[in-house]
């Protein structure tokens, strides 16, 4: 994917992070700042609203988890691309969580023209721009 986005300025990197592991996101941390994170497929209706393990009532909702790690990860200015499906309305709770004041994130929606040409049609795909704001 990243070769057929070329041309583009700067150098890319993934890797993989499990999102209740200190190491990772310390590993992570240690590799920024980072100008944009992109993400997939991270709120849907097996974490949205509900606990990470279901075993641990000491964890947050995963939306809440999420942005709690994109605010860690991103400093101000920094972009967050989420491609996002909603299939029990969990699109719509991270996107009001997002915007709650104080979480200091913009939100835009991608408009459908900007997305695949056989997602364009289907309103529960989105793609949500975040910005990290002071």
């Amino acid at each position: 994917n990243v070769e057929g986005a070329r041309p583009f300025t700067g150098s890319v990197r993934t890797e993989v992070f499990d999102w209740n592991s200190a190491e990772d996101l310390q590993k992570i941390q240690a590799q920024g700042p980072w100008d944009a994170v992109i993400g997939s497929d991270l709120v849907y209706p097996g974490n949205a609203g509900r606990r990470c393990v279901d075993s641990n009532e000491d964890k947050p909702p995963a939306d809440e988890t999420l942005l709690q790690l994109l605010a860690t990860l991103a400093s101000p200015g920094t972009t967050v691309i989420l491609a996002l499906k909603d299939r029990t309305g969990e699109l719509e709770r991270f996107a009001q969580q997002a915007v709650k004041p104080g979480r200091n994130w913009t939100l835009e929606r991608a408009p459908p023209d900007h997305l695949m040409p056989e997602f364009r049609s289907v309103p529960q795909v989105a793609v949500l721009h975040l910005t990290r704001v002071p």
